[in-house]
């Protein structure tokens, strides 16, 4: 496991927690509650989870609600989001399931 910071502005910024070290791994512990049984994120609140492997910035990356990690992709599509980017489940609409959140509102 990780000791990780919570980086995002708001009740849990600053706040440490322990977190899985590879992609297969999706529980995390709040170093100050490590007495306590060990809590799976999968609620759908914005709490960042667990540093980007895609590089060593302080770049976070949600799970989703099935208790995995997110992806991020860039909305496509022509209109207003065009070239947006948001975190989805990996899994995809039709297996997974229905998280999704924009990056810039995180």
């Amino acid at each position: 496991m990780a000791l990780r910071t919570v980086n995002k502005a708001g009740p849990n910024k600053g706040r440490e927690f322990y977190t899985c070290t590879d992609d297969n791994s999706c529980t995390f512990v709040w170093a100050d509650e490590q007495g306590t049984t060990a809590a799976r994120h999968s609620s759908s609140t914005n709490t960042p989870t667990r540093s980007s492997s895609n590089n060593n910035s302080n770049h976070v990356t949600p799970f989703c609600k099935c208790g995995k990690n997110s992806v991020e992709r860039t909305v496509r599509k022509e209109g207003p989001n065009t070239g947006r980017m948001f975190y989805a489940c990996a899994a995809g609409k039709d297996t997974g399931c229905d998280y999704f959140e924009w990056v810039d509102q995180m």
